[in-house]
């Protein structure tokens, strides 16, 4: 049977706390008997349920609430939950079983809308029938938030009784609660890294553990994010650790410790660490002494080295580690993090120094070795040889020992002497000169004498011991002050000559001038670069001096002129300007260029204005068959002035007659006379003669009768083979040139005298120009000649007609003869237009075969067309040449006899004509 239930006890929530079945109100429930699983019941709040592999009863009995399996039956399960399907938080449930089958192991299971909820699992050892026994859930979290419980285990026929159930409200789960991220003993490749799930949210915890990324890869690392490496820890809450591995030497890593349960995962905030490095790598490797250590420090070289003078006998190596926390220890001695300095100290020759580092790991380490060579005992180091208050005679040489080469000097100074005389002074060399200077070490100084002035000297500072004599390098140089006081150069600004030359020992120098001079620079230059000039009582300039000199005298001008030596020594010197009188201008190089047939460009240079102002200049010209040495108011002199006065210069001469010469000379005036250029110069102007002297055809003659003052001619006519001619001019003035063409094409070049270009002639009429080009250029003089090139049918007509003309009697389709026979066909069967005749046709027929048979003029050929045709209705256009077939019978130069073939066509007639058409 069913029991029924009411709808308001089916809805129901269980109460809070401890419900006891041992006191039901309302008499309990009515017994739910042999149900079909799952067979459940409605009680205070609680629905209980029975699921067995048949049917299973539920009753209220002994104050207990009891679970039945039907007979022969095996239990699945028994459950109790809110019957309105709310959620509770299982705390204690009070029960004891009444079948041994039902002893053993039980496990109860949290449900949640059907569904097993993560980790709500315990299980409960069974001792006996009859004994009531305290399920506590209250530890579990994951029974804080279920609506049933489900216990399974049992077997067999029995009953699974609940006395009491006690139950709170339900607890949302959050997600844990996870603090304090923690790293602790990290190696260069491994950390132990760990947290505190402090709370598991409500529910169970299912996963917890480490993330962690390499910080600029990842710096806020979460599960299967870039570059993220995850490691789980076991258990649930509390302080948990777990080791990460395989991590990178010397690298920054961000972590975070995490706890996942159902509802998320929560994470710690980011913490950080830095892998202990493994670099054993060296940055730098110093000397005190500042010796440079090679080769350059590097990963991978392990061997360094350095030398050191014989003098220094202990130096202080410095090594510092690449990585600031390596170990470095140099020449086992202790140990300094990331840098040491140890003082060396070094006997002669080498001397190898180890050099341990050891990486921040402690566990990685490499040596090096830096070998520092002591040099054995050599010879002194002298340096930086000075000269200084240098006269001509004495000068303060010195030097600089910088090192004994470990050995005591014995001697040092400096050697000297005229470079021409040896270029490389060491002691006892060609003309060498020993100043020894006392002391050891150090600067020193020492005084020559007895130079030679104005001298370049060599010399070196050089110190000796017993190893040997040093001396500096390059070899140094001075030159004594000179005492040279004597003249190189005296010019003058307008290029007068000066006299006499220049030589020592001469003291007096004079120069002539032009009247016109007034005033001249004088440059004065001294032997010596390093002497000072001066001129006139002027300032003094070192080397050369220039002073402006005013010649008021018209004669001789006396300047004084003084050149002080390097040393001091002064010597004076007398310069006289004579200045001249005055003189007729000077007038040179006559030019002309730029002519043409009536222009020319003509001109002279005034070289001098003779001492006084020129007051005109220019040219004069004339023909020279009228006057061959023109001059001012000459015969036929024409006078073209110039502006200026001395200098080049040009006038333009116009009006000038082509083709004639000219005689021209450059002249120039001042107030003592008029000077002309000599000899007389001569130009010719160009000429503007474009005529022809004769022209001729290659065939046929000229109308009119050819003369230079005509230029149109006409030409006999040509027969339509020739397909060309040529013409041959001959120009009146040798320097013309000549050019041709034909129809107002382009012009070809053509040689006097000569047969010119051959020029094309089309059928018809043709044009032929000679172009006649005079020598300036300019001038040009087109001769015409109009020609017609006939065709046969043109030369026929003239033949029997004298003209040429398709008009009138010699018209093509007329007949003169009146005998039916038209001009056209007679020129094409050779006929004589003259007599009246008849056509020269034999036509005849040769079985099925019409023969027509006529005569062909061969020129004929060449401009008509023969066409034989046929019609058998003569009705419009039925003509045909279908099956006409031609053949040539024979031949003279002039006529063909041809005979043409065509079927007869069976029928009662066939008409045939012989058909002409022309272009």
């Amino acid at each position: 049977m069913i029991a029924c239930i009411t709808p308001s006890a089916l809805r129901a929530a269980p109460a809070l706390g401890t419900t006891s079945f041992n006191s039901p109100a309302s008499g309990g429930f009515t017994t739910v008997s042999l149900q079909p699983s799952p067979a459940s019941v409605n009680y205070l709040g609680y629905n209980f349920v029975s699921a067995t592999s048949n049917t299973g009863s539920l009753t209220h009995a002994s104050s207990r609430v009891n679970i039945v399996c039907g007979a022969g039956s095996s239990a699945t399960y028994a459950a109790f939950g809110s019957d309105n399907g709310s959620e509770f938080k299982a705390l204690t449930l009070n029960f004891q079983v009444t079948t041994a089958s039902y002893t053993g192991t039980l496990t109860a299971t949290g449900y949640k809308d059907g569904s097993a909820v993560s980790g709500a699992t315990t299980t409960f050892n069974v001792g006996a029938t009859g004994t009531a026994y305290a399920w506590d859930f209250s530890s579990l979290t994951a029974f804080q938030n279920v609506d049933q419980v489900r216990i399974s285990g049992m077997s067999g026929t029995g009953s699974f009784s609940i006395n009491s159930i006690n139950i709170a409200a339900a607890v949302v789960a959050t997600t844990p609660t996870i603090t304090t991220p923690t790293s602790l003993s990290f190696s260069g490749t491994t950390a132990t890294l760990g947290g505190n799930v402090t709370a598991d949210g409500g529910a169970a915890i299912t996963e917890r553990g480490v993330v962690y990324a390499i910080t600029t890869t990842n710096n806020n690392p979460q599960i299967s994010g870039t570059g993220v490496t995850k490691v789980t820890a076991s258990g649930t809450t509390g302080v948990f650790t777990a080791n990460a591995s395989s991590l990178t030497p010397g690298t920054g890593y961000s972590f975070a410790a995490y706890a996942t349960n159902s509802v998320g995962t929560t994470y710690t905030g980011v913490g950080t660490f830095t892998t202990l490095s493994n670099n054993v790598n060296l940055a730098s490797l110093s000397l005190s002494n500042g010796a440079g250590i090679s080769p350059a420090v590097a990963p991978g070289t392990l061997t360094y080295s350095a030398s050191v003078a014989y003098a220094v006998t202990s130096v202080s190596l410095t090594a510092t580690a690449a990585h600031a926390s390596a170990g470095v220890r140099i020449n086992g001695t202790a140990t300094n993090v990331g840098s040491r300095t140890e003082s060396l100290a070094l006997n002669v020759g080498v001397n190898s120094i180890p050099v341990l580092i050891t990486a921040e790991d402690g566990s990685t380490a490499i040596s090096y070795t830096v070998n520092i060579t002591r040099a054995f005992p050599a010879a002194p180091t002298v340096t930086t040889p000075t000269s200084a208050s240098i006269t001509a005679s004495t000068a303060t040489l010195g030097g600089n020992v910088t090192a004994d080469g470990g050995d005591a000097i014995t001697e040092r100074g400096v050697v000297y002497a005229i470079t021409t005389a040896n270029n490389n002074p060491q002691l006892n060399g060609n003309g060498v000169v020993k100043s020894t200077a006392s002391g050891t070490t150090g600067v020193f100084t020492v005084n020559v004498s007895s130079l030679t002035p104005g001298t370049g000297y060599s010399f070196a500072a050089y110190a000796s011991n017993s190893t040997g004599t040093t001396y500096t390098t390059p070899v140094s140089t001075f030159t004594t002050l000179s005492n040279n006081a004597s003249l190189a150069a005296l010019s003058l600004s307008n290029g007068a000559s000066i006299s006499p030359a220049i030589a020592p020992g001469v003291f007096s120098y004079s120069a002539t001038v032009a009247n016109a001079v007034t005033s001249v620079s004088l440059t004065a230059t001294s032997a010596h670069a390093a002497a000072t000039v001066r001129i006139n009582g002027g300032t003094s300039a070192v080397g050369s001096s220039t002073a402006t000199l005013a010649l008021p005298i018209v004669g001789v001008n006396t300047f004084p002129l003084t050149v002080m030596a390097e040393d001091g020594t002064q010597v004076s010197y007398t310069f006289n300007v004579i200045r001249s009188s005055a003189t007729a201008p000077t007038v040179t190089t006559p030019t002309s260029a730029g002519i043409t047939g009536t222009t020319a460009t003509l001109g002279g240079n005034v070289t001098t204005d003779g001492g006084d102002t020129v007051t005109e200049r220019g040219v004069v010209y004339a023909i020279t068959t009228a006057n061959n040495n023109p001059q001012i108011n000459g015969s036929g002199v024409t006078k073209v002035t110039a502006s200026g006065t001395t200098g080049v210069f040009t006038v333009g001469a116009t009006g000038l007659t082509a083709g004639t010469g000219y005689s021209f000379a450059a002249y120039a005036i001042n107030n003592t006379g008029t000077t002309y250029t000599t000899p007389v110069s001569t130009f010719t102007t160009l000429s503007d003669n474009a005529n022809l002297a004769g022209l001729t055809l290659s065939s046929g003659t000229l109308s009119p009768v050819f003369a230079s003052g005509t230029t149109s001619y006409t030409a006999e006519h040509v027969l339509r083979p020739a397909t060309s001619v040529t013409l041959t001019a001959t120009v009146a003035e040798p320097h013309a040139t000549l050019a041709m063409r034909v129809n107002g094409g382009g012009y070809a070049a053509a040689i006097s005298g000569s047969a010119g270009p051959s020029l094309p002639l089309n059928l018809g009429d043709n044009t032929l120009d000679v172009r006649v080009t005079a020598e300036d250029g300019v001038t040009q003089k087109t001769y015409s000649v109009a020609l017609r090139r006939l065709t046969y049918l043109e030369a026929w007509r003239r033949t029997h007609y004298a003209t040429i003309a398709n008009a009138g009697n010699a018209a093509n389709d007329v007949a003169p003869q009146f005998d039916g026979i038209a001009n056209l066909m007679k020129f094409a069967l050779s006929m004589d237009p003259a007599l009246s005749g008849v056509v020269p046709i034999v036509f005849v027929k040769n079985g099925s075969t019409l023969e027509f048979t006529y005569p062909r003029s061969i020129e004929a050929t060449v401009e008509c067309t023969f066409i034989v045709e046929w019609s058998d209705t003569l009705i419009g256009n039925d003509w045909s040449v279908a099956g006409v077939t031609e053949q040539i019978m024979s031949a003279t130069s002039t006529v063909q006899q041809v005979k043409a073939s065509l079927p007869d066509g069976g029928g009662p007639r066939r008409f045939v004509r012989l058909r002409l058409t022309t272009p």
